[in-house]
């Protein structure tokens, strides 16, 4: 039956007319492409088992029934890096780039399918796995006879480590430009230790390199003119690839106290070594972009702007904007903005947002995704080409998971509104769950304000990954982690189905837990706290020697 319906135009806002009518799911034909790729048969695949979850739907649908078909309609454009699904008739098309780029497959027809089960069929997926799947049961669905869908990733680089593929897959986790980065000199104190020690950083001591467990955390000797040139000579046996990975390695140990390097620093009177190490490697990096450009005049040297180098410079500039792209890897502690606003005054112009925001270990709640959501929109606000999120999902961040994967594939959607859509797999008990963590978000905002004033000074320490862990206890208390539980347990569940009851029982379950275990993760983070302590005040021992290892 046909029926004329009001349609909001995505692109443009406007409310029109278009004739929509009821479409039968359960006797949907689904057509694949005739050589079907890889990408169609995981997108067919896909979209078959969704049709059994919502309407039963068995064999093979019925002649008279819709076509999902899997294949581009005449004259239909296409583009790199797009998905598209357009009506036309009685048969509902799914076609894109399914190839991407070499060793990075693209998956433009399963984004499409899954934006037909989205936006139509209300699909949302809070998490990996089938379990993951929210529906509502339904064998009819109005469809606006010009019904049409396009996506397009966003990102230029795209990563969330550790995620599940699948998942991700759903969620339209995608990238477009595929480049290698990463701690890129792990191999140096093997390679260079015995016969150009001289390539390695000084230690106090007066020893080259690092101690041989520690010898993938190595640093290079940033003032030795050779250093750049080996770079380069080995970049050009390799190929001389446009990107040019030059991200130092991770850890504390190692940074060179060598006279040259230590004329390198900007440093304050009175200043620990470890403060702020950013002008000796901007220095560097400027060096080895200047040598690379002489063999490729387009190359894109990426590093971070991390660890001990993530401050604002104070005296350096990057030389060859152009030819940088710096990962930004701020701390939780850090004012971001206003680093970031340093290195844009210093030249600044490729980036990509890298936090470890999702390196957490521990096991209570840290309410962390309105943070997460808000330092993703001021980095992709000033320009990033992309993401590369450290961690994965875990049951403890799965909410924090959940607003990252929505938020990269669709920024403009508002923060509300994701926390609506994960929190709608409870049923009529949404507005529990969605109470109960707005409480523990309210506590860690306020405990994260509360630590990040008190460690702003700290610069030796990066709020992060095994850091996280401990700080997440200044968040709770007894009394509140059972006022959290409280809000769950008044909750009626009496029009819960059985999966909706059961996800929420789960969610008892965890609250529950949390209050058990907070006596020992007290301890526990009061014992780390010390030995942190004990570190910190060995990082600010170094007074005039200037070093650590």
């Amino acid at each position: 039956m046909k029926r004329l319906a009001l349609v909001l135009c995505a692109a443009c806002g406007v409310i029109g007319a278009a004739y929509a009518d009821e479409i039968d799911l359960s006797r949907a034909r689904i057509v694949r492409a005739r050589n079907e790729n890889p990408q169609q048969k995981i997108a067919a695949d896909e979209l078959e088992k969704h049709l059994r979850l919502i309407c039963g739907r068995e064999g093979d649908g019925q002649e008279d029934g819709i076509v999902f078909k899997f294949a581009r309609p005449t004259g239909a454009a296409g583009a790199l890096y797009e998905g598209h699904a357009k009506r036309e008739g009685n048969t509902i098309y799914f076609w894109g780039d399914d190839k991407g780029a070499k060793r990075f497959p693209y998956y433009g027809s399963a984004f499409a399918m899954y934006g037909f089960l989205e936006r139509v069929l209300g699909v949302k997926w809070v998490g990996p796995g089938d379990d993951g799947i929210v529906f509502k049961p339904r064998r009819c669905v109005e469809l606006a006879k010009d019904w049409s869908y396009d996506y397009r990733c966003r990102a230029e680089t795209a990563m969330i480590r550790r995620a599940d593929p699948e998942w991700g897959l759903r969620m339209r986790y995608a990238l477009r430009r595929p480049f290698r980065y990463g701690h890129a000199f792990r191999d140096w104190q093997d390679l260079y230790g015995k016969s150009h020690p001289e390539y390695l950083g000084l230690s106090p001591e007066g020893k080259r390199g690092v101690r041989p467990g520690w010898r993938q955390l190595v640093k290079l000797c940033l003032s030795n003119p050779d250093v750049p040139e080996v770079i380069v000579s080995n970049w050009v046996a390799h190929g001389s690839y446009r990107y040019l990975n030059i991200c130092p390695n991770d850890g504390s140990p190692g940074y060179c106290v060598c006279k040259g390097c230590l004329a390198l620093d900007v440093d304050r009177p009175g200043e620990p070594f470890l403060h702020n190490k950013t002008d000796r490697y901007l220095n560097f990096w400027n060096r080895v972009v200047a040598r690379a450009k002489e063999v490729r005049p387009d190359v894109m040297a990426v590093t971070y702007i991390y660890s001990y180098y993530r401050m604002k410079p104070r005296r350096e500039k990057i030389a060859y904007p152009d030819n940088m792209l710096f990962g930004m890897v701020p701390s939780m502690n850090d004012d971001y903005k206003g680093d970031f606003a340093g290195f844009k005054a210093a030249g600044l112009k490729h980036f990509f947002f890298r936090p470890n925001y999702l390196s957490y270990r521990g096991n209570l709640p840290r309410g962390l995704e309105r943070y997460v959501y808000d330092t993703f929109h001021f980095y992709h606000a000033e320009g990033s080409i992309g993401y590369d999120y450290d961690g994965g999902p875990a049951p403890v961040k799965a909410l924090e998971c959940y607003v990252t994967f929505r938020q990269t594939a669709f920024p403009e959607l508002p923060f509300d509104t994701i926390i609506d859509e994960w929190c709608s797999q409870f049923g009529a008990a949404a507005e529990a769950a969605k109470a109960y963590y707005a409480r523990i978000r309210a506590r860690g905002d306020a405990a994260r304000e509360r630590i990040a004033a008190k460690m702003r000074g700290e610069k030796v320490d990066v709020l992060d990954d095994s850091e996280l862990s401990g700080t997440v206890v200044e968040y709770h208390s007894t009394e509140a982690l059972a006022g959290d539980l409280a809000v769950l347990e008044k909750a009626d569940v009496s029009a819960l189905s059985a999966v909706e009851a059961r996800r929420f029982n789960a969610l008892k379950e965890a609250a529950r837990y949390y209050l058990k275990i907070f006596p020992e993760e007290l301890e526990k983070a009061r014992e780390n706290w010390l030995k942190g302590r004990k570190w910190r005040e060995s990082c600010r021992s170094f007074g005039p020697n200037k070093g650590f290892d």
